[in-house]
Formats: C-alpha cells, structure tokens, sequence
C-alpha cells in the first residue's frame, strides 16, 4: 500500500489510520506538542522518519511561535492535514478507516 509516495504494510496503514482517527490514542488536549510528543502522537517511532516526512511537506513544519529554541507542531494543523489526504485518496481502506470512525460515534 502506497501512502504519500511511500509503501507501508496494511498493518501499519490500520494503525496510522487509528492513530489519527483518535486523536492519537493519547487523550491529547494540547494544541502545541513538542516533537517528542507529536511523535508520540503520530505513533512514529523514528525521529529519522519524522525528518524526512516534515522535510518533504507530509507532515507541517514546526512552529517558533515560543522562540527559536522551542518548536511546537501544531496538533490541528497535523490532524487537517492527514484527514485532508485520507479524503483526498481513493484508496477503499482508507473509506474502510473513515466509515469505522463514523460508526463509533
């Protein structure tokens, strides 16, 4: 399975895809995470990866709004953008991810 441009397994597309969908699993309040824990709340385990995925525009760039030594991601922009690409893809297990979510509530 392809997503933004790379191949992930089905299980880990499942995960990603419940990650998002709640929030993360975390019960994150905040709006400004650090990167510690917008890794946490992406369920990216690889500092490396998280990078690469800011670095080619998957995932928004931190913001200094803090100062120059504290970047924050902002958990609403992340949230609007990977509901924007589940949106945007044909993909039936992503509507598969949306529909579940939908029932849940």
């Amino acid at each position: 399975m392809s997503i933004l441009n790379k191949t992930i397994s089905k299980e880990d597309f499942d995960k990603l895809c419940k990650n998002i969908l709640s929030n993360g699993s975390k019960n994150v309040t905040q709006r400004w995470l650090t990167k510690e824990q917008t890794l946490s709340y992406l369920g990216i385990q690889s500092a490396t990866t998280f990078n690469a995925k800011v670095k080619d525009g998957t995932l928004p760039s931190a913001n200094y709004h803090l100062g120059y030594r504290t970047p924050r991601w902002d958990r609403e922009h992340i949230d609007a953008m990977m509901l924007q690409y589940f949106s945007d893809t044909n993909n039936k297990d992503t509507d598969k991810c949306t529909t579940q979510n939908t029932q849940s509530k």
